[in-house]
């Protein structure tokens, strides 16, 4: 079974995936599947706001991001390789510090 999935304002619509795995619902009764003429089919189908559309089109961009920023991580190897690599200890520190900081807040809130 095929979900299809659409944004209320500009009627675009996008099918997901199998959803056989879904328990079975049943047609509504009356109402809204009477009024609009049509019984229920294999397909269901999902109208979503402008702001679920963009959250899931931002959802899927962050999916495709790396994990880490390789031009970065490949700066750095160089760096190494060559012994060129230097550190700045204050800098250091003060991200330490900083990172400490929030985790303890996250803790806190916890």
């Amino acid at each position: 079974m095929t979900v299809e999935i659409r944004a209320t304002q500009n009627n675009t619509s996008q099918k997901t995936g199998n959803s056989s795995k879904m328990a079975p619902t049943k047609a509504p009764q009356g109402g809204a599947a009477r009024a609009s003429g049509k019984m229920a089919s294999g397909d269901d189908t999902v109208n979503l706001t402008n702001s679920a559309t963009q959250l899931q089109a931002l959802a899927a961009q962050i999916a495709e991001l790396p994990v880490a920023d390789t031009r970065l991580v490949s700066e750095v190897q160089v760096s190494l390789a060559s012994g060129t690599f230097q550190v700045a200890p204050v800098k250091v520190a003060d991200n330490m510090l900083t990172q400490e900081k929030e985790f303890a807040q996250l803790e806190a809130q916890e």
